[in-house]
């Protein structure tokens, strides 16, 4: 599939809390999307300056991400930063990362807001 435009541009958002996130994660999975400003909140936890949290810093910081930059950030954090964190974190980590790509698609794909 060949996308017409590859590039999230969503500008600035203020992040949301670690509460607030995961409130809106739990109440919206499987019926609603995120909000941009989850989607940066998310992506700040797992932003690096390195090649697997790059697109997650470029969101996290001035709301633009590459959106197969991004992709790929997401599917190296849900297999090597999220079986690194606590037992009982780990669910919800992988809803918020699913929700996180699920979102930036839905974004490139002009079915967003």
């Amino acid at each position: 599939m060949t996308r017409e435009f590859s590039q999230i541009e969503v500008g600035r958002h203020a992040h949301m809390s670690s509460a607030e996130v995961e409130e809106m994660c739990s109440e919206r999975v499987g019926v609603e999307e995120i909000t941009d400003a989850c989607a940066v909140t998310i992506a700040s936890w797992y932003q690096s300056p390195g090649p697997t949290g790059i697109a997650f810093a470029g969101l996290a910081s001035s709301g633009s991400a590459d959106v197969d930059t991004l992709l790929e950030n997401i599917f190296y954090a849900r297999n090597n930063d999220v079986p690194a964190l606590p037992e009982g974190e780990r669910e919800a980590a992988k809803v918020q990362l699913d929700m996180l790509a699920t979102w930036a698609l839905r974004k490139v794909d002009g079915s967003s807001d």
